[in-house]
């Protein structure tokens, strides 16, 4: 029995070599993007055996001036671990990008590429709470509006610094608002719900 089911092992495994090194749609994985379809030919960026390496991508993709980059793909000057990022035959409108956030250099400030929604507010080190594969805190729970601390994290928008919102408020809702009235701006959990900022109490 043993004998039987090597002989057939060698058999398929001979089979399936044959068709790989006869049939041309065995040895094509899938479209290019139409960038490189239309620009280059499989031995542009494949070496027989050898597969694909970044100096075939550098052949045709230089990033020797970073000045001229845009903020966000300076790090491309050093000129390496494009496959690390990139990969090909995904389709003619595929994406051939994967951002690996591992592969940059631990003081690279987030807010080198990225816009920093907190303004400053909670420093520069975003990696303290975001993690580099996902951008939610793990854990994370949003403290009761019980605890009337939401300045803390939260700064109020333009229109909260106007005298007329709060007057127009006062107004349609026949409320006080001021440090001396029933509702302070300052108070934010007296209008927005925690859990969905723009669901109003009102």
């Amino acid at each position: 029995m043993r004998r039987l089911f090597g002989a057939v092992f060698i058999m398929v495994l001979a089979a399936i070599s044959a068709w790989l090194f006869s049939s041309e749609r065995a040895a094509r994985p899938g479209a290019l993007r139409t960038v490189h379809a239309d620009n280059a030919v499989c031995e542009d960026c494949h070496t027989p055996w050898r597969g694909v390496d970044n100096t075939a991508c550098l052949d045709c993709h230089s990033f020797f001036d970073a000045v001229d980059l845009r903020r966000d793909l300076r790090f491309h000057a050093a000129e390496a671990h494009c496959l690390d990022c990139h990969t090909e035959h995904r389709g003619a409108v595929g994406s051939i990008s994967r951002m690996d956030h591992t592969l940059l250099h631990s003081d690279l400030l987030c807010s080198t590429c990225h816009f920093d929604p907190h303004e400053k507010l909670f420093g520069e080190n975003c990696r303290a709470c975001h993690g580099l594969s996902g951008w939610g805190v793990p854990g994370y729970r949003h403290p009761p509006a019980s605890r009337g601390n939401c300045a803390r994290c939260h700064r109020p928008p333009l229109s909260h610094q106007d005298r007329l919102f709060w007057q127009r408020l006062e107004e349609r809702h026949e409320l006080r608002i001021g440090e001396d009235a029933e509702i302070k701006p300052s108070e934010c959990w007296k209008c927005h719900v925690p859990h969905n900022w723009s669901h109003l109490r009102m």
